[in-house]
C-alpha cells in the first residue's frame, strides 16, 4: 500500500489566496496523511480519523493522495469530539490515468 508521513506545512496546490480556510490551513496545518499508491495497485479502504479530546480546540490537518495510472483507495474519513472545536481539513489529490479514488 502507499506511504504515511508528515505534510510538508503549507505545501501543495490547493488556492490558499483566494480560499480564507485553505489559507488557515497552510499557516496553521501540523500534520496530515501522505498517500503515494502506486501505479496499478488497489489499495483497498483507508480510514482518517480526527478526534479533538477538549473543546475549543482546532486542528487543520493537510493530507495528499496520489494515485498513480491505474491505481485505487477508496477513503473514509471521520471527525468526531467532545464540545465545539474547528476542523480544517484540506486534502489535495492527484490522479493519474485511470486512477479512481
Amino acid at each position: 500500500m502507499g506511504t504515511y508521513s508528515t505534510a510538508v506545512k503549507g505545501a501543495g496546490l490547493a488556492d490558499a489566496a483566494s480560499l480564507p480556510l485553505v489559507a488557515l490551513n497552510a499557516m496553521l496545518a501540523e500534520d496530515g496523511a501522505v498517500i503515494d499508491v502506486p501505479e496499478g495497485v488497489d489499495a483497498g479502504s483507508l480510514l482518517l480519523v480526527h478526534r479533538a479530546t477538549q473543546p475549543g480546540t482546532s486542528s487543520h490537518p493537510r493530507h495528499v493522495l496520489r494515485l498513480g495510472a491505474g491505481a485505487r483507495l477508496s477513503v473514509i474519513e471521520i471527525a468526531t469530539g467532545v464540545g465545539e472545536s474547528l476542523h480544517n481539513p484540506v486534502t489535495e489529490i492527484t490522479l493519474e490515468d485511470g486512477a479512481e479514488l
